[in-house]
């Protein structure tokens, strides 16, 4: 049985994939990565064509979009992607348009805006920092991809409300 809280499988699927990456011989390589490929299947299956990604499409509470796991999800179905050599362009099409899905999320303070958070009941305040590591890894994915300095910029936004830049550009 499908289960759909997507930032848990798929964090699971990354310590799946670096084995796999470390185990090609293995005789169990293939089943893996063919597990591997049904996970990401799945949760492509239930984005939206915008890019956004429900919390879990079976609660009817949590079908929304959630700022804190996102990137989380779109992180992991990368890395996963990378270390089971299970790359392919309509996937790698699909992160790109989560990824800037995810940049829309993103406040001029480098916050998101949690107003939108599906999850509600876990995040009582208006922003939140635990997620700023995953955007800063997609949006540097973006960079790799596109070449395009935006995501240097919503990397450096992203990062901004966890440190503090001087106008010099110094930590």
């Amino acid at each position: 049985e499908a289960r759909d809280c997507h930032n848990q499988y798929l964090w699971t699927a990354t310590g799946l994939a670096h084995w796999l990456s470390l185990h090609e011989d293995h005789p169990r390589a293939q089943e893996t990565r063919d597990a591997l490929e049904k996970v990401l299947d799945f949760w492509f299956s239930q984005n939206g064509e915008d890019g956004s990604s429900p919390y879990m499409q079976s609660d009817p509470y949590l079908r929304g979009v959630t700022p804190y796991y996102f990137s989380r999800c779109i992180a992991f179905a990368w890395y996963v992607m990378e270390k089971a050599q299970l790359l392919r362009s309509d996937r790698e099409a699909r992160l790109m348009t989560a990824a800037r899905f995810l940049a829309k999320l993103l406040k001029r303070d480098g916050t998101k805006e949690m107003a939108l958070e599906a999850k509600r009941y876990y995040f009582w305040g208006r922003s939140e920092a635990g997620s700023h590591p995953y955007d800063i890894y997609v949006f540097w994915k973006m960079f790799e991809q596109t070449g395009d300095n935006f995501w240097v910029d919503a990397a450096t936004l992203s990062l901004k409300p966890k440190i503090h830049i001087r106008d010099s550009g110094l930590l």
